[in-house]
């Protein structure tokens, strides 16, 4: 699947990620300097391998990293995230990538899902090998716990050109100009 608009990169990460503080700082710089280049790093392991979990933590990751907030009306800027700043093209970019992950989640679902019997499987042998990273997300550079389905995502859409007037001001982006 294709989101042209965005810099996307992965990073898979094992045990040592999680036990070694020297590693913890380095993923933490990471994540900094990537933001800082307009490249939206996300990191991912062994409990997050499966299709409708990459799918949230994708549409997650570039809510955070555009600065959307979502709120019982729908999408809203967010204000703590004052560096990011919510421009037209990275809304519409965004819209069009939420859908996309949402169709392809729905065309697609019996494939995912025969997919997704051998990536348990795969976790299933993992869990004694790495029980951290087999039983905790991976840390992302925004700290917060607002992650939403792919369906409470998408069924929001519809609140973002209401809510994008607000969002006019000085600050940064995290997404490619």
């Amino acid at each position: 699947m294709l989101l042209e608009e965005f810099l996307l990169a992965f990073e898979f990460q094992g045990e040592s990620h999680y036990r070694e503080e020297k590693e913890k700082e380095k993923d933490q710089l990471k994540l900094s300097m990537c933001a800082r280049n307009k490249l939206i790093l996300i990191p991912a392991n062994i409990f997050q391998l499966g299709s409708a979990v990459l799918m949230k933590l994708i549409c997650n990751s570039i809510k955070d990293a555009i600065g959307l907030d979502v709120e019982s009306k729908g999408f809203i800027p967010d204000q703590e995230e004052s560096h990011l700043k919510l421009h037209n093209k990275h809304l519409r970019a965004y819209m069009k990538s939420c859908q996309r992950i949402y169709l392809a989640a729905t065309l697609f679902q019996g494939t995912l899902e025969w997919a997704d019997g051998y990536a348990k499987r795969f976790r299933d042998t993992q869990q004694s090998r790495n029980p951290i990273s087999s039983s905790t997300e991976a840390p992302r550079l925004s700290l917060k716990v607002n992650d939403f389905s792919i369906e409470e995502l998408y069924y929001n859409l519809k609140f973002i050109k209401a809510s994008k007037k607000l969002s006019q001001g000085t600050q940064q982006s995290c997404a490619p100009a």
